[in-house]
C-alpha cells in the first residue's frame, strides 16, 4: 500500500516540477499559475528561507542560503544536470534488472528488441554529449565579422549596439549568455540539463536529444506494457473463477488484476509510469520548439516580442492617458475668475463653482500622472504596431528547419 501511495503521490510532483521548470517562464505561461509556480520554486521560496534563516540564524546565515540560491539557478552547476543522469541511470538500472530479463520469455516481442532497445540507449547518450559539448555559436573578435554577416538587424528586436560586457558589436539573434560569460548567436536559451547554452550551432543536436529522450520514453512504456500483457495472458487470469461470500461462481476481472500485477510487478509499473508521464512533457517541449521553428524564432526572441509587446501598449497607454487628462485641464482652464461684482443668478454661480470644480479636479489627476518620458529609442519602437509583430527572419517552416540542421555559419546561406 506505501508503494502505491508514493507512486501516486512522487510520480506526479516530479513530473510536475520539471513541467514547470521547462514551461514556466514561456510567454504562453508566463502571467499565469505555471509562470507563478516557476517564480515561487526558482525565487520566492529562496528569498522567503533566506528571510526566516536570517530572522533565526543571523545575517550571515541567511547570505549563505541567498549564495546557495544564486550557485542553483544563476551560475553553471552541475546538480540539475546531476539530478537528469540519475534519473536517466536509475531508470536504466530498473529497466535491466526488472524488465529485460521478461524480454526472451514474452513472444510478442521479437528478438530484434534486444538489439534495438541499447540503440535507443547510444542514441539519447549520443544526442546529450553532442548537445552539451557543442559549441553553441559564442562569439569571439576572432569570428565577429562573420556572425555580423549572418543576419541583418530587424530593428524590431534587434539593433546595432555594443554589447556592453564583451566590448564589440552585437550581431543581431545573438544574446550575451551571464551564465557562459560571453555572446551566443542566434541564442535560443541557456538549458541547466546540459550545462550549456543552446545556440545557432548546438540546437540541431538539442532538438535530436529532446527527440531521442522522447523515444526512450515512448519505447519503454510500451515494451513494459507488452511484458505485463504477457504475464497477464500467461497466468489465465481472465479464463479463472472464485467463488464469492454468498457462494456465486465469479469471473476474475480487472481490480483483481491490477491489485496482482502491482502484487509482483510494481516496479515495472511504476518505470512505466514514469516514462509514460516524461514522454507527454518532452512531447509537448518538442511541439513547443516545432512551433518557433515554424515561425523562425528562438526562445530568447519569443520572450523579447512578448515583452516588447507589452511595453509598447503601456507606454502608449500612458501617454494616451496623460494626453487625455492635459487635453481635460485645457478645456476647463476658461473658468470665470471669483472676483466679479456683477450680480449673477444663483444658476450661474452653480455654474461656475461647478466649472471650478471641475477643473481643481482635473489639475489633481493630471498632477498624479508624470509627464512620459520618450527616450530616441522609444521614438522608434512606438512607430511599431505591437499585434503585428512577427519574425524577419521567417522563410517558411521547410526552409527554417533546413537552417536549424545545417546553420548558415557552417554551411552557408541556402
Amino acid at each position: 500500500m506505501l508503494y502505491e501511495i508514493f507512486l501516486a503521490i512522487y510520480l506526479p510532483t516530479i513530473t510536475f516540477v520539471v513541467f514547470v521548470l521547462l514551461f514556466g517562464p514561456n510567454e504562453k505561461f508566463r502571467d499565469g499559475f505555471l509562470g507563478d509556480a516557476h517564480e515561487f520554486i526558482t525565487s520566492t521560496l529562496w528569498t522567503k528561507l533566506r528571510n526566516l534563516i536570517t530572522r533565526v540564524c543571523g545575517e550571515s546565515a541567511g547570505k549563505g542560503l541567498g549564495s546557495i540560491g544564486d550557485y542553483l539557478f544563476y551560475s553553471r552547476n552541475p546538480l540539475i544536470l546531476i539530478f537528469y543522469l540519475a534519473i536517466l541511470f536509475g531508470g536504466m538500472a530498473v529497466f535491466f534488472l526488472y524488465v529485460w530479463p521478461h524480454l526472451e520469455e514474452t513472444p510478442t516481442l521479437h528478438p530484434i528488441h534486444l538489439v534495438l532497445i541499447p540503440l535507443c540507449l547510444l542514441f539519447v547518450f549520443s544526442t546529450f554529449l553532442a548537445s552539451a559539448l557543442t559549441d553553441p555559436g559564442k562569439v569571439t573578435k576572432g569570428n565577429l565579422d562573420r556572425y555580423l554577416k549572418l543576419y541583418p538587424y530587424d530593428y524590431q528586436l534587434f539593433y546595432p549596439y555594443e554589447c556592453y560586457t564583451c566590448k564589440f558589436a552585437k550581431p543581431a539573434r545573438s544574446k550575451h549568455c551571464r551564465i557562459l560569460k560571453c555572446c551566443i548567436a542566434k541564442y535560443d536559451h541557456y538549458c541547466a540539463w546540459l550545462m550549456n547554452s543552446i545556440g545557432e550551432k548546438n540546437y540541431r543536436w538539442f532538438l535530436l536529444y529532446l527527440y531521442s529522450n522522447f523515444l526512450m520514453c515512448v519505447y519503454g512504456t510500451w515494451i513494459i506494457y507488452k511484458i505485463l500483457e504477457h504475464q497477464v495472458d500467461a497466468s489465465g487470469m481472465f479464463t479463472n473463477t472464485y467463488y464469492d461470500q454468498a457462494g456465486n461462481v465469479v469471473q476474475i476481472g480487472y481490480p483483481y488484476m491490477i491489485r496482482w500485477l502491482l502484487e509482483y510487478f510494481r516496479i515495472p509499473i511504476g518505470l512505466s509510469m514514469m516514462t509514460f508521464l516524461m514522454s507527454i512533457v518532452v512531447f509537448c517541449f518538442i511541439c513547443y520548439h516545432l512551433y518557433l521553428i515554424s515561425k523562425n524564432i528562438t526562445t530568447n526572441e519569443s520572450s523579447k516580442f512578448s515583452v516588447l509587446k507589452y511595453y509598447i501598449t503601456q507606454k502608449k497607454l500612458e501617454i494616451d492617458n496623460y494626453q487625455k487628462a492635459l487635453q481635460s485641464v485645457n478645456q476647463s482652464k476658461n473658468v470665470p475668475k471669483k472676483r466679479s461684482n456683477k450680480k449673477k443668478s444663483s444658476k450661474k454661480k452653480q455654474n461656475q463653482k461647478k466649472k471650478l470644480k471641475n477643473y481643481q479636479k482635473n489639475r489633481n489627476e493630471l498632477k498624479k500622472l508624470k509627464k512620459p518620458i520618450i527616450t530616441p529609442m522609444d521614438k522608434i519602437v512606438l512607430k511599431l504596431d505591437p499585434e503585428n509583430l512577427k519574425s524577419f527572419y521567417n522563410k517558411g517552416f521547410w526552409t527554417n528547419l533546413k537552417q536549424v540542421f545545417f546553420p548558415i555559419s557552417i554551411y552557408g546561406t541556402e
